[in-house]
């Protein structure tokens, strides 16, 4: 117990820096010379030296603080930086007791247990006495005071997943009621396709914004522009399941085939698989 100070280490490497060819200027305000102290001189050393012992300073009244004590005591006797082993630092005051993790467990749940105890204003029988009270730790208490703990962490857990989860639903909630408010039911196709995204309802925003405001499905308009561009006849409709039908394709393959026949679907997915994804969202 103990190590109370402060250090500071400034390791100088300009030498090594000449060697390499490496040359550093550095320049401070006048009205303050001693914002960047030289350990080298013997000025530099005393301002760091300065600072170190205020810090320090700080340091050791607040473990007087804590501890009940002065800070002269706490400069005296308790290691001048350097550590006590438990008997000669409660000898000096630095610490209460000597005790094990598991006693200080069956302390805390007790205390826990009283303090709901006067909370719910129940009372205790004359003969109720803890086993941190009689000094005796038995099994039972160890094991008692585990499972307390480990069911109040539970239980913290559980209610901070249950917020978290909440609070998840409620913002993707409003994420997907914005992007379809701001799809105005004309662009149905796009709006599922940037909820499926996860883009946030401001990105959406921006995007139906800038969507040409006659164009009920922005993807269909993009294929025939596609078409139109390239002087070609509308496309064969891409056969359904084993090919005996016709119409738009519904099947993985036929996607494919949607992907690989469009510039503009190209342009709009990264690959064929991103475009059968969308697919399967929609």
């Amino acid at each position: 117990v103990g190590s109370i100070g402060v250090f500071a280490v400034v390791r100088d490497t300009r030498g090594r820096e000449e060697e390499s060819g490496v040359r550093t200027f550095e320049f401070v305000s006048s009205q303050s010379p001693i914002k960047r102290a030289d350990p080298s001189t013997d000025d530099g050393r005393s301002e760091m030296q300065k600072r170190v012992d205020a810090l320090a300073g700080v340091f050791i009244e607040s473990v007087a603080a804590n501890r009940g004590t002065t800070a002269k005591k706490v400069r005296e006797t308790f290691g001048a930086g350097g550590v006590e082993i438990a008997a000669a630092a409660k000898a000096v005051g630095m610490i209460d007791a000597v005790g094990s993790f598991e006693a200080t467990l069956v302390e805390l749940a007790a205390a826990s247990r009283n303090k709901r105890a006067e909370r719910s204003r129940s009372m205790s029988t004359p003969t109720d006495t803890t086993a941190a009270e009689s000094g005796t730790l038995s099994q039972t208490d160890l094991d008692r005071a585990r499972a307390e703990g480990v069911a109040e962490g539970r239980q913290t857990a559980e209610a901070a997943t249950q917020a978290a989860v909440a609070e998840a639903v409620t913002g993707e909630r409003a994420r997907v009621g914005a992007i379809l408010t701001a799809a105005d039911g004309r662009h149905a196709a796009t709006a599922r396709h940037l909820i499926a995204s996860g883009v946030t309802a401001e990105v959406a925003e921006g995007i139906f914004a800038s969507l040409p405001q006659t164009t009920a499905d922005p993807l269909a308009a993009i294929r025939g522009a596609d078409r139109d561009a390239e002087g070609a006849t509308p496309a064969p409709t891409m056969p359904v399941g084993d090919g005996s039908g016709a119409g738009a394709a519904t099947t993985p393959d036929g996607w494919r085939a949607e992907y690989a026949a469009s510039k503009a679907l190209q342009a709009e997915f990264v690959d064929a698989e991103d475009y059968v994804a969308f697919k399967k969202r929609g």
